[in-house]
């Protein structure tokens, strides 16, 4: 029997290339450079179907129980994402884990042979000839083999992709108001973007006088504290807002020194 601590550490890198994992722990299919040949179809002498590769494991952080929901579900990677791990069973290469992913620089879309996404979607064509990191983290990126630099392509969150703000809503007193501007200002490596497959976005800004938090839906509905604590909500459809006990809001002049205060009130 093979025993990983006394037997040596064997690690591999592959491509995810199945994650409809039947016991749903969050297990892919993963083809192993160097184990694994790229042909798909079974020959006499080389080649595995995808349905052969053995299911490996995601290695949870110690921020996850990994036990009865408890923690992050272990779902990220897609068919084609690169990922580096280590055999469980030492030598006899069986019991794969997947520590984490590796993200890169695609040139092309993907091919129907192995170490591709098989259902050819990802990369998306949409994304080649630039980092895997999401636009919004890196507003500009250097290109290889001569460095160039680049601007990002804008995404639904960038005014330049479509976002727009709402001027002049009428208040009482025939007055109004405008939504603010987006603040959006983020510089490389500060801002911590979660992005979905459908969409969906969360972000964590840390960029120096621009601190921001956002959370943004497929949709454009989206909820944003800015970097003076204002807070901007907009929904694109209905809102149903349900308080079983009291609800008390009390609107005061802010005491900070911050600008853009009113004068206050209490509801």
């Amino acid at each position: 029997m093979q025993f990983m601590g006394f037997d040596g550490f064997i690690w591999f890198t592959g491509v995810v290339e199945d994650r409809r994992d039947p016991m749903k722990l969050g297990r892919m299919k993963v083809r192993i450079a160097g184990l694994h040949t790229e042909k798909r179809e079974l020959g006499i002498t080389e080649g595995i179907p995808i349905e052969d590769l053995p299911w490996a494991h995601p290695m949870q952080p110690l921020t996850s129980a990994a036990m009865n929901g408890i923690g992050t579900t272990p779902l990220g990677p897609v068919e084609g994402t690169w990922v580096v791990g280590f055999f469980r069973d030492g030598e006899n290469a069986q019991e794969p884990i997947v520590m984490g992913t590796l993200g890169g620089y695609p040139m092309e879309k993907p091919k129907e042979i192995g170490f591709h996404d098989p259902n050819l979607v990802y990369p998306k064509e949409t994304h080649l000839i630039e980092p895997d990191t999401h636009r919004r983290a890196r507003r500009t990126f250097k290109a290889p083999p001569k460095g160039e630099e680049f601007d990002s392509k804008p995404t639904p969150l960038d005014t330049e992709g479509g976002r727009e703000e709402d001027k002049e809503v009428y208040k009482a007193l025939a007055d109004t108001w405008d939504e603010p501007e987006n603040p959006f200002d983020a510089l490389y490596p500060f801002n911590h973007v979660r992005g979905t497959e459908s969409g969906h976005v969360e972000e964590w800004d840390d960029t120096v006088d621009h601190e921001r938090m956002m959370r943004w839906h497929r949709t454009g509905t989206f909820e944003e504290i800015r970097e003076t604590g204002t807070k901007v909500t907009k929904i694109q459809r209905d809102n149903y807002r349900i308080v079983l006990g009291n609800d008390y809001v009390h609107i005061k002049p802010n005491e900070n020194g911050l600008e853009g205060t009113g004068d206050g009130g209490n509801m």
